[in-house]
């Protein structure tokens, strides 16, 4: 016995073919225990607020007219604040991530030299990309630079 379909009956069954593909997917992601379908983070929207001040801080410093400049050496990098911050009291921060190694992640109080130069030894770095994030408070507004940088 041959079956025969005309077009109609060929379409109805391409289409009862697809959605059966479809809900076998959708099931089979949906009771498989390997797929997590948890939120990133259970408070995403107080992580949210927060990342909208950190853009607000960016663009104070943006808008802020004085640059911090980023010099190395063998001795490590320096962090050279302008003139303008001369008479100013600072209070922040400078975080250094390791985007290939989190436990080469370093946190230290931002506290100027005389000469406006805030130092970090090359013992607390090792070779490759550092993301440097300046945050600091001046006259009760914050302030965040980030920087990337390549140490050698």
């Amino acid at each position: 016995m041959k079956l025969k379909l005309n077009w109609v009956q060929s379409i109805i069954l391409s289409f009862v073919l697809f959605i059966s593909f479809i809900l076998y997917f959708i099931f089979t992601t949906l009771t498989n225990p390997k797929y997590d379908h948890k939120l990133v983070s259970e408070e995403y929207y107080n992580e949210e607020l927060k990342y909208q001040e950190l853009i607000d801080s960016q663009q104070n410093y943006n808008t802020l007219g004085e640059y911090i400049e980023f010099s190395q050496s063998s001795e490590g990098i320096k962090l050279i604040f302008t003139g303008f911050f001369a008479d100013k009291t600072l209070k922040g921060t400078v975080k250094l991530y390791r985007p290939s190694n989190g436990a080469l992640d370093k946190s230290f109080d931002l506290i100027l030299s005389d000469d406006l130069v805030f130092d970090i030894a090359s013992g607390n770095l090792v070779g490759g990309k550092w993301l440097v994030n300046i945050d600091f408070i001046l006259e009760g507004k914050r302030y965040t630079k980030i920087e990337t940088i390549y140490y050698k």
